[in-house]
């Protein structure tokens, strides 16, 4: 597990969640100082280093261990509300949620809808780089749950200029990562890839049929800043013009999810703009829709 978590610093920045704000000022959040110990390693990761041939032994491996005649799918969340709210669309379509302890996080066990075995973990904290973060809190829980599928969900910022209206659902038909970059003489060049979501055939299979809130599926954007800046969104329309919104735990969850064999996707409400106006007023409503189509793409059957 350290070592996972040394290349996940190497790829991203050894960087610590901020929020940038009106001001453009940088806020520090997050404790530099505090190191949790992780959970102890498996039996497949005792090797000083792994190799990839033995990533792809451990890949094979929780596919047979997983054989269990449905598919598993694992909803992620960020933050309390987003998982209270989950849980109540989840009972909604019938599903009854059991706790249950898997390492050292928290996993939900929601039944089986659709054919499937849906589960649900709340990661420790927003963002990709902090000890119980997304890709962190991912990884620990991979080897016991086996999910073929993992859907990231909560609330995600908006592009106002691209017809969206708050509370409508943003779904990453890609995803970059916008804290990734070169400066050289005061210019600012993109690095990094933009990667496709494997489960897109399998989400518009749903679209098709789905008669709640609007859906825009497209490029989001990726970081472990909290955006609510009207000059950063100027930077990431010069950097990525053709961008709908972002996070920021998607592109850990790629990471992970990718690395680990499992198809991955975020879909999110959208509660603001990331212009500096951000407030509570459309967490509900964004919460709500994007945890209908969750559990209507579920239902739907193509997730067997």
């Amino acid at each position: 597990m350290r070592i996972l978590f040394i290349m996940w610093v190497g790829l991203c920045g050894v960087v610590h969640a901020h929020e940038i704000k009106g001001s453009g000022n940088i806020l520090i959040q997050g404790n530099s100082n505090k190191v949790e110990e992780s959970a102890a390693p498996s039996k497949a990761s005792n090797a000083p280093g792994e190799s990839p041939q033995a990533i792809a032994d451990e890949k094979k491996e929780l596919a047979n261990s997983a054989d269990t005649g449905h598919s598993r799918l694992l909803i992620l969340t960020a933050t309390n509300y987003e998982t209270k709210k989950i849980h109540k669309e989840a009972e909604k379509v019938g599903l009854k949620i059991a706790k249950e302890a898997v390492r050292d996080q928290v996993v939900y066990n929601m039944g089986t809808l659709g054919g499937v075995e849906v589960f649900h973990m709340q990661t420790g904290m927003m963002g990709m780089l902090e000890p119980n973060a997304t890709p962190l809190a991912l990884m620990s829980v991979f080897r016991d749950i086996h999910p073929q599928y993992v859907v990231s969900t909560g609330i995600a910022f908006g592009n106002k200029g691209k017809g969206q209206t708050l509370g409508d659902i943003l779904i990453s038909r890609q995803v970059a990562n916008y804290e990734t970059r070169k400066e050289k003489n005061g210019e600012i060049l993109s690095r990094g890839d933009k990667v496709t979501s494997p489960m897109l055939p399998l989400v518009n299979a749903s679209i098709h049929n789905w008669k709640g809130a609007k859906v825009h599926q497209g490029l989001t954007l990726s970081g472990n800043a909290l955006v609510n800046s009207e000059s950063f969104l100027h930077y990431l329309a010069q950097r990525e013009p053709e961008y709908l919104g972002g996070d920021m735990e998607a592109y850990g969850v790629y990471s992970v999810s990718s690395m680990m064999g499992a198809k991955w996707v975020m879909i999110k409400g959208i509660s603001d703009w990331g212009d500096g106006t951000k407030n509570d007023a459309f967490h509900s409503i964004a919460l709500h829709n994007a945890g209908q189509f969750i559990f209507h793409m579920i239902q739907d059957g193509n997730l067997k």
